[in-house]
């Protein structure tokens, strides 16, 4: 596969060819024909999820397929109170605006974790963000019952084997470190959520968010042996933008995250450049100078060094 393919996103056409590596705001790329197609693209993959009904909970994730497992990846600590669940509930959407939504029900097969218990106590009860621990979980579907969500939903898998291949054989181009890339998250803050008797969801918050981003490693140190190495962790800034922001980023976690090269003159992208699936959002603001216009993600060396062969260990 070309290390330029952007799976089920549309790369617009452009007379400039000169990636931009610059941090673009909301305000900036809000309308623009280069955001509609990113947030088209990145939309095809993600979804809203809750293990009650009550859609006001829970978090984000995105569907995918690894080898043999499909399902939806998202945050450890979304399920923390529910990881022996059998069900999962995830609003598909019901008109062409994407803040509108039907609420439905999932069966699920199991929820794949490598967290031990303490880490699993750290997820609940630390007042940050536990550094230490990976957070990252797949809620693992029956094959059928996973068709017959993407055929309901409209949308795609992403197939995590294609781009596992791709950082492996390309690490300094997509490690979370190489400072060439932008971010963009598709989730969906519970600020503001409304929900009513026909379960249908209003969100003012939903959809694509753009970052910056500041690279660091953090040792793991609840997780199982032999995976306790050390993990990336990238710290997004949203801002500044003139756009509604919310006040909390409750219900982001689990967003799946991509890392994003634009096309076109400074601060004025005319195209995607190139996409990768980069890791998965776990807090908000973990900086000691918390801000909401901070997001964290584990990044790919969380992902697929470590989360992915934790799965091939096991199957």
């Amino acid at each position: 596969m070309s290390q330029k393919t952007v799976e089920n996103a549309e790369v617009l056409s452009t007379e400039t060819s000169n990636a931009s590596s610059n941090t673009m705001s909301l305000s900036g790329l809000r309308g623009t024909p280069v955001y509609d197609a990113l947030a088209k693209g990145l939309r095809t993959h993600s979804l809203v999820i809750s293990p009650i009904p009550y859609l006001g909970g829970g978090g984000s994730g995105t569907l995918v397929k690894y080898k043999d497992k499909v399902g939806m990846l998202t945050a450890t600590h979304v399920l923390i109170h529910y990881l022996d669940s059998r069900e999962i509930f995830s609003p598909f959407q019901a008109t062409d605006d994407p803040t509108f939504f039907i609420n439905d029900h999932i069966q699920i097969k199991k929820i794949i974790y490598l967290d031990t218990e303490s880490g699993l106590w750290q997820l609940d009860k630390a007042d940050s963000y536990p550094e230490n621990t990976l957070d990252i979980c797949l809620i693992e579907l029956d094959v059928d019952v996973f068709e017959n969500v993407l055929q309901r939903s409209g949308k795609k898998a992403v197939d995590l084997s294609v781009y596992k291949e791709n950082y492996t054989n390309n690490f300094d181009l997509y490690s979370s470190s190489n400072k060439d890339w932008c971010w963009a998250m598709d989730g969906a803050p519970r600020e503001n959520v409304k929900q009513d008797d026909n379960n249908i969801l209003q969100s003012r918050y939903d959809g694509l968010h753009v970052a910056g981003g500041r690279y660091r490693s953090t040792p793991l140190v609840h997780v199982l042996p032999s995976f306790d190495q050390t993990a990336d962790l990238c710290v997004h800034q949203l801002g500044p933008t003139l756009d509604p922001l919310p006040n909390r980023f409750a219900g982001m976690s689990g967003a799946g995250v991509w890392q994003v090269k634009f096309e076109g003159n400074k601060g004025k992208p005319s195209a995607i450049h190139e996409l990768f699936f980069s890791g998965v959002v776990v807090s908000e603001g973990i900086s000691s100078e918390e801000v909401s216009e901070e997001l964290a993600s584990r990044g790919p060396t969380s992902l697929y060094d470590i989360f992915l062969s934790y799965i091939d260990s096991i199957s």
